[in-house]
């Protein structure tokens, strides 16, 4: 992608790849219905109208749903946006598509960037998963990383999952979805579809469902006791002056 941004052709590349990947989705939805495909694109394609306007007819002429498509963007995208890089995200929000950030954790990431920009999902980079293994610090930056999605309503992707342990470990602190060879390489279209048909079921994800629920619920009953705690140490008169707090389940 860098290099198609340097040459300039990122727009035109994209143009000829959207309808590409419609086709692939209309075939992939024969055997999943409720499958979900993820797109890279860039910041020139959000400066673009284009993009939206293609989307949009897409989506009007019922080839794709709502929810069907994530949009991927990396951390330097989102730190060089512009204010029409902005209002593309968005556009395609508006549109009923994801935005997700794509290489979380190799850039200069920070909660006010989840914050600001409407992100439905972030993908942990490979690098950072592989790293727990070499250093305790990773790991705890690992887990930190998804407790603050957790508290934002940000679902989680974990790249680069090439064992079953780390597959288990990450479900286990929380993390909703993994991606890694562990799993399956990068396969064509008819090959991914063959898969699909096999209904393959991984060990480790009943129990990280299992988890998952049981974090959610641990985590809500630790926000209405923060909440009842905080309200015991300020006075009645003062309580419009606290910061919002939210006590809606994280993301399944």
């Amino acid at each position: 992608m860098p290099q198609a941004e340097s040459s300039g052709f990122i727009t035109e590349i994209t143009a000829v790849m959207l309808p590409k990947l419609i086709e692939d989705i209309e075939a992939l939805r024969t055997v999943k219905s409720d499958i979900q495909v993820a797109y890279n694109i860039s910041a020139l394609d959000l400066r673009s109208p284009y993009l939206v306007k293609m989307l949009r007819s897409f989506i009007d002429g019922r080839r794709i749903d709502q929810g069907t498509l994530q949009i991927e963007i990396i951390e330097t995208t989102v730190i060089d946006a512009s204010e029409r890089v902005r209002t593309g995200l968005l556009d395609l929000v508006a549109l009923g598509i994801e935005i997700v950030m794509d290489d979380y954790g190799t850039g200069y990431s920070s909660p006010d960037m989840l914050s600001r920009l409407p992100f439905s999902a972030l993908k942990l980079d490979q690098g950072v998963v592989r790293r727990m293994t070499e250093d305790a610090k990773n790991t705890h930056i690992v887990r930190s990383s998804l407790y603050l999605a957790r508290e934002l309503s940000i679902k989680t992707v974990a790249e680069g999952i090439e064992t079953g342990v780390i597959c288990a470990f990450l479900l286990a602190s929380g993390c909703n979805k993994a991606q890694g060879f562990w799993i399956s390489e990068a396969v064509p279209r008819d090959d991914f579809i063959a898969l699909c048909k096999q209904r393959r079921r991984w060990p480790v994800s009943s129990y990280g469902l299992l988890y998952d629920a049981l974090v959610n619920h641990i985590s809500y009953r630790r926000k209405v006791l923060d909440l009842v705690y905080i309200l015991m140490m300020t006075k009645p008169d003062e309580w419009d002056q606290l910061p919002e707090m939210e006590l809606s389940h994280s993301p399944a």
